[in-house]
């Protein structure tokens, strides 16, 4: 367990580098349905998060807001959502 929580932290912190750094620059906004945003910030943190879980744990199961889910036969699923607030952040709120 101990190794996952390292994993689960160093990956949150890694987002919210991505997060602060494009914060007040976002260029993408799209629309996933009549009010749901999703910009690029929350797919290159979202793609940050996945790559250091599945550079450690290959075989584990992921589901993510933007990109769905990563099946797996393994006993452990990571359930990811870096950027909840996506509209306050694209209007920099």
């Amino acid at each position: 367990m101990k190794q996952f929580r390292k994993v689960a932290i160093q990956a949150a912190l890694q987002a919210g580098e991505i997060l602060k750094e494009h914060s007040g620059k976002v260029k993408e906004i799209e629309f996933k349905d009549e009010v749901n945003l999703v910009t690029e910030v929350d797919r290159l943190s979202e793609e940050s998060i996945v790559r250091a879980i599945t550079g450690e744990f290959p075989d584990h199961g992921i589901l993510t807001e933007e990109s769905g889910v990563r099946e797996s036969d393994s006993e452990y699923n990571w359930v990811i959502d870096p950027l909840d607030g996506t509209t306050n952040y694209a209007h920099d709120f």
